[in-house]
């Protein structure tokens, strides 16, 4: 009997378990919040390490570790929300302290600045953006570009809205609830991203299609493979209507896709 498939769904559910317990805990008791936030850190790593990619592609087919990886993805985004909320009120208190997701973060979105041309000329719709906007405050801080934050929980906005102020970056980062269709400056976006965390991606790439202008870049975040642990893989926003362009990095806990419409008469004409 190989035994290496228990060995891997057993560190699988240990995850689940520690995350799913760190959470309740910290609940209770907010200083639980930095050891969730080590457990996170540790979960971005672990989606990389190189024998964990190696049992992934060993086990990967498995219905067991198909369920497994299920539950994980669900319990960290939930986890995620929760320690956003309370990161976002540590930078409003002054009490807030770095991670290596966070520095981890920052070295990865130089290069989605660079690859997608990113710059102080720029006005970006970034969906998804939570109580505590990582990406969105490093890129405005970056470029110097403009930004909307759009987020459909009504409780994270007052909390991003005042640690951007916080950090001083208020003039260049607005914050709202409303769906994409109902910005007023949506014919304006230069680009558009995608969290990797939000779930009905197709949805509204739909509803940017309709939205936006068709020259903006639309980029989608997620993370196929291991990294779906921590993501939600293309999978979830594949489409007749569009091509996907993908830009993957081995070492990184995401990956990012660039959007790119297909014209009305070529969908679904096959040569």
């Amino acid at each position: 009997m190989n035994l290496s498939k228990y060995d891997f769904l057993l560190s699988l559910k240990s995850i689940d378990f520690q995350i799913r317990e760190l959470e309740k805990m910290s609940e209770q008791v907010d200083v639980c919040y930095v050891l969730l936030r080590k457990k996170v850190d540790e979960l971005s790593s672990y989606v990389v390490n190189q024998r964990n990619q190696e049992l992934w592609e060993t086990w990967c087919e498995d219905s067991d570790v198909k369920e497994q990886v299920g539950f994980i993805r669900e319990s960290a985004v939930n986890a995620i929300c929760n320690l956003e909320k309370y990161e976002s009120h540590e930078i409003i208190s002054g009490r807030y302290e770095s991670s290596s997701y966070l520095n981890n973060l920052s070295k990865q979105l130089k290069d989605e600045i660079e690859i997608y041309r990113m710059n102080k000329d720029s006005y970006i719709l970034f969906i998804g953006s939570g109580a505590l906007p990582l990406s969105a405050l490093t890129i405005a801080k970056n470029t110097g570009a403009k930004m909307m934050c759009v987020d459909i929980d009504e409780e994270t906005i007052p909390l991003a809205r005042e640690a951007t102020a916080k950090l001083g970056l208020q003039t260049q980062i607005e914050f709202t609830s409303d769906k994409v269709s109902q910005l007023v400056d949506r014919g304006q976006y230069t680009h558009a991203v995608i969290a990797s965390l939000v779930n009905e991606k197709v949805k509204l790439i739909d509803e940017l299609a309709q939205s936006i202008q068709p020259e903006a870049k639309v980029i989608v975040r997620y993370g196929d493979g291991l990294k779906s642990l921590f993501n939600y893989p293309s999978s979830f926003f594949l489409s007749s209507n569009w091509q996907v362009e993908k830009h993957e990095k081995d070492d990184f806990f995401y990956d990012t896709a660039l959007i790119k419409w297909i014209p009305t008469n070529v969908v679904g004409v096959e040569g």
